[in-house]
């Protein structure tokens, strides 16, 4: 989560990381959500019709940008899947959270940050450190990262 204004207070640190609480509600932000993709094609939901209002580059694909509105509210979105391992796929979902009156300089912040997302992979060994398995796509994850 990336703050565009302070909040007025922060709830403390947990997993997942979306479900951190701050206050008041509604503070302009980004955040990115990503996850192991758990769902079937043919089980998965028909996704919410989409109000695009640009497309841009979102993790090696071009991808709409869609959004909503609601009161003073405006919402930006964008997703797409990514490979993780050879037998399964992830996803991830980007999501800029303003105002109408701050929305033209949030924006190119929004489209930024969401074009420059990469993904890397790493190594992780298994007990013994004899098993090693890949996972992720790209180039290698900075050596110094701290994975969680």
């Amino acid at each position: 989560m990336l703050f565009l204004t302070p909040p007025a207070q922060c709830g403390g640190a947990g997993y997942p990381s979306s479900s951190r609480a701050f206050e008041p509600d509604f503070v302009p932000a980004i955040s990115l959500y990503y996850g192991h993709n758990t769902v079937d094609e043919e089980d998965a939901p028909s996704p919410s019709p989409c109000n695009k209002v640009g497309e841009i580059q979102f993790l090696g694909a071009p991808r709409p940008i869609c959004e909503e509105r609601e009161s003073a509210e405006v919402r930006l979105v964008v997703q797409n899947r990514y490979q993780v391992v050879a037998a399964g796929d992830a996803e991830a979902v980007f999501t800029l959270v303003t105002t109408a009156d701050r929305l033209v300089r949030d924006r190119p912040v929004f489209v930024a940050a969401a074009a420059n997302l990469r993904t890397c992979s790493f190594v992780l060994r298994g007990v013994g450190a004899k098993k090693r398995t890949r996972w992720g796509v790209g180039p290698s994850c900075l050596a110094d990262g701290r994975w969680f």
